[in-house]
């Protein structure tokens, strides 16, 4: 059994330690249910990263849900692997993206270098153009 190189379900009802997650912190809480939440109102961009240094070999699994339909400006983005911890800044990187304009809203995966973002692939159109919660599971093996 291999253990994991960081490994968090957010049960002890915290983010800040075991492992230590950074950004912007106080637009986030772990709630009743002890699941990392999202609880801003105000408009702008809110980001938390941990740091890793194993890119191959990984499997990434997690849990998102959006009670909103999303849209270009107002989306999540997941990280699998970055250089940078501020999200906000040009990265060399690879990020799942949950919304975009229109109504062909879809999950789907880009890489960015800089300021350049590109789609590596894209999921079933329409499929998260509404509120929606999904279970991902991404491997990415030892040779890729």
């Amino acid at each position: 059994m291999v253990a994991a190189q960081v490994n968090d379900d957010f049960t002890d009802g915290d983010f800040t330690q075991n492992p230590s997650w950074t950004g912007t912190s106080e637009t986030f809480i772990v709630n009743t249910a002890l699941q990392l939440q999202l609880s801003d109102t105000a408009a702008g961009v809110s980001w938390l990263s941990t740091e890793n240094q194993k890119v191959s070999g990984c499997e990434w699994r997690f849990w998102i849900k959006q009670s909103f339909s999303p849209s270009s400006n107002n989306n999540s983005r997941v990280y699998l692997v970055s250089n940078q911890q501020n999200f906000t800044e040009p990265l060399q990187g690879y990020f799942i993206q949950l919304g975009e304009s229109g109504s062909n809203d879809a999950v789907e995966l880009f890489r960015q270098d800089g300021e350049t973002v590109t789609s590596v692939c894209r999921g079933t159109e329409g499929l998260i153009a509404s509120s929606f919660n999904l279970w991902f599971k991404i491997i990415r093996d030892e040779t890729g």
